[in-house]
């Protein structure tokens, strides 16, 4: 079976302007982001790094270096009352998401995330109190904006995890400390499967890259952080290609020890040789009536043939690395962006599709719950009865356990 690329959708979906529709409904003046439920205060920073080694792959100009904005959250020394940090760094993506009609979301939605109240402090000192930290690298979906994963970065921070967000140039859309954008606007991904793998390819490189620059703390731009970090423990986790992207960096790049698929398809080199590292694979569920499927055109049937397929495809990619553990767990009532903030600053984006939606705070709490499990027991060797089978305590999850033996 070949999958849609969820990816492209989102872009078709960013990219389809006024003329699909635009959306009319407002969120509060300040939508709302989960409070972190870890022990640690949180920083956040933002880098600007650059790759001189390869051309852009993107733009697919040679002699373009490849520019990666990254923001980092950490556990960090903060006091209570400091002034956090904004949702959105730069004004200029908000203005850059209006003209190219981000979600469909309109002016009024997209400015209301300038007041967003995180819950970490820019540039705060990272917390020593630990030795190290485990590195999670972050890759997120096709045109999502980094920013739109602030809730589940600032929840991993908060639990000691150190969340490197990587802005691939062209991917969302992206501001340089110059003031140049790369946005996916301006080259929009190819479509078919040779191109979005070499495309998980080229970004499965940038991950590597980044673990460069934050293991290493030979230069100035990565020092301070790069000296709390355990080199021993690393991961990767992406949303939608970003997931796909988290599971070829980790099949590709030994430093990666784990990696977790937010609701992402098995591009690249993965489906053909199966997974490299234990993995975790999160899925959307959604719950439709039988009148949603038939305003779809499809009937019960053909939902359930689908859902049959992909579930086949996933086993047989899983289990071709049988010495391998992966874990499955399909969260009933959450949609494709279920998976990054949208709940809470543009719940449109899964209202809009039908069905019976999970509650925002409780779909975010599971989801984040067994993030936190898998990366724990893997790299911090904290086993958990979550990852053992299916749980009474959230009869929402549809779990299943793969290989490892």
């Amino acid at each position: 079976m070949r999958f849609v690329t969820v990816g492209a959708l989102a872009v078709a979906v960013m990219t389809a302007g006024c003329g699909a529709g635009a959306i009319t409904g407002t969120l509060p003046d300040a939508p709302e982001l989960p409070r972190p439920t870890g022990t640690h205060r949180t920083g956040t920073a933002i880098l600007h790094l650059v790759d001189a080694s390869r051309g852009d792959p993107v733009s697919k100009r040679p002699h373009r270096q490849r520019e990666i904005m990254v923001q980092v959250w950490y556990p960090a020394a903060v006091t209570e009352g400091q002034k956090t940090a904004p949702y959105i760094p730069n004004p200029v993506v908000i203005e850059t998401m209006k003209k190219e009609k981000y979600y469909l979301q309109t002016a009024s939605v997209l400015d209301s995330w300038r007041r967003v109240d995180t819950h970490s402090v820019l540039d705060a000192p990272v917390d020593g109190g630990a030795a190290l930290y485990p590195l999670l690298i972050f890759s997120p979906g096709l045109g999502v904006s980094r920013s739109n994963y602030t809730a589940l970065s600032e929840e991993l921070a908060s639990h000691g995890f150190v969340v490197a967000c990587v802005d691939h140039p062209y991917n969302g859309v992206t501001v340089l400390p110059d003031g140049r954008v790369l946005s996916i606007a301006q080259y929009p991904a190819d479509e078919g499967e040779e191109a979005t793998a070499n495309l998980i390819r080229a970004l499965a490189e940038d991950a590597s890259f980044v673990v460069d620059h934050l293991t290493s703390g030979g230069d100035q731009e990565t020092a301070w952080i790069a000296q709390h970090v355990d080199p021993a423990r690393i991961g990767i986790l992406g949303h939608s290609n970003g997931g796909a992207v988290a599971l070829e960096a980790a099949l590709r790049d030994e430093r990666f020890r784990a990696s977790a698929d937010l609701d992402g398809g098995p591009f690249g080199s993965v489906s053909e040789k199966g997974i490299g590292k234990p993995s975790l694979i999160l899925r959307s569920q959604p719950i439709y009536s039988d009148e949603d499927l038939k305003k779809k055109g499809r009937t019960r049937q053909q939902w359930e043939n689908m859902g049959k397929d992909i579930e086949a495809t996933w086993q047989g990619i899983l289990l071709k690395q049988p010495k391998i553990p992966a874990y499955t767990a399909s969260i009933l009532g959450t949609g494709h962006m279920s998976f990054s903030d949208a709940p809470f600053v543009m719940p449109d984006t899964i209202t809009r599709f039908g069905g019976r939606i999970i509650d925002a705070r409780r779909g975010f709490e599971i989801m984040s719950l067994y993030i936190r499990a898998f990366f724990g027991q893997v790299l911090e060797g904290t086993p958990s009865t979550l990852l053992e089978g299916p749980s009474r305590q959230n009869p929402e999850v549809v779990f299943k356990v793969f290989g490892g033996s």
